[in-house]
């Protein structure tokens, strides 16, 4: 019996420097032939490229940080956490898409928030909840304490293990 012909295989791509975070959950520049100069920002699996989180977790910190120049995330991170109160309100508004074709039977989140103070997003064509219930109409919205369990996961883990010294007291809490 004679071999079989032999099988040519195809580079997917290269990717230099690289975070793997756990198995499907990477974020890095990734280079696909030898010629490629600049390396083409590539996550997936992590909080940037996800589509259940708010606009501010996908923002510039993780580019920077492939950029090479860790200095500038550091700088650009201890700013962003001083200056929150500037940051837009938007920014931390949490979307997800809604099909509005659910069975009646089905248990859906999105299903359910449908039901409540909604507004489409033109730009993506996703519904977006504003949570209108408050306790008190004077109190104002805290983006201090709605910011940390959301936004850094996707850069905390990265620059903790470059132990890039951020030095925010946020970070100390």
């Amino acid at each position: 019996m004679a071999n079989p012909n032999p099988v040519k295989l195809k580079l997917e791509k290269v990717m230099h420097p690289l975070v793997l975070e756990s198995k499907k959950r990477y974020v890095g520049m990734s280079y696909e032939r030898q010629e490629d100069v600049e390396g083409v920002f590539d996550a997936k699996g992590i909080e940037t490229v996800r589509r259940d989180s708010c606009p501010l977790v996908s923002r510039k910190s993780l580019r920077l940080l492939f950029a090479g120049n860790i200095g500038a995330v550091v700088r650009y991170l201890d700013m962003q956490l001083s200056n929150l109160d500037c940051i837009p309100l938007s920014d931390f508004v949490f979307s997800r898409e809604y099909r509005s074709h659910y069975a009646d039977t089905a248990v859906v989140a999105a299903k359910r928030i449908a039901g409540y103070v909604c507004f489409e997003d033109n730009s993506t064509g996703r519904q977006v909840l504003v949570n209108h219930r408050c306790i008190d109409d004077d109190l104002v919205f805290d983006q201090n304490r709605s910011f940390s369990p959301s936004a850094f996961p996707s850069s905390l883990p990265c620059l903790l293990s470059i132990d890039a010294g951020l030095s925010s007291p946020w970070l100390k809490e």
